[in-house]
């Protein structure tokens, strides 16, 4: 038997966790409506966004592109799946958490974001300029 077989089944994708996505439970309507109401474009952009780790609350919908954040800090464009939102812990209370398939390094990755925790913005061009600002963007 090659030294590399433990015993264990070598795929462990299903049990494996990223950050606090195994927090993460189902939002209900109620939360849904609440956090919709409370959100849209104009109040996201209402304020001047100096930071890219602000965090504001923001609803995405599946299939809208999205600005995230890697746990290295790498900004990569993704898109939101059509998973719904999940609620779980923000640096703010609870939030709304969003799939999103993106690309980094060549590899095809999904991961759920929150924009309350600053990690996850709208594909808009006050965020692409804030991202070429800081050097994230060649524009």
């Amino acid at each position: 038997m090659p030294q590399y077989m433990t015993g264990r089944p070598r795929s462990t994708r299903g049990q494996f966790h990223l950050g606090n996505q195994k927090l993460l439970r189902a939002a209900t309507p109620e939360e849904l409506e609440q956090w919709s109401d409370a959100s849209n474009e104009d109040s996201y952009f209402s304020d001047d966004l100096i930071d890219l780790d602000e965090g504001r609350p923001y609803i995405f919908e599946k299939g809208d592109a999205a600005w995230v954040r890697t746990t290295k800090g790498t900004w990569c464009l993704g898109t939101v799946t059509t998973s719904p939102p999940r609620v779980g812990p923000t640096r703010d209370g609870d939030g709304l958490f969003y799939s999103v398939i993106f690309t980094l390094g060549g590899a095809r990755m999904k991961k759920s974001f929150a924009p309350l925790n600053g990690d996850m913005k709208p594909d808009h061009r006050e965020i692409r300029d804030l991202l070429s600002t800081y050097g994230w963007l060649d524009c």
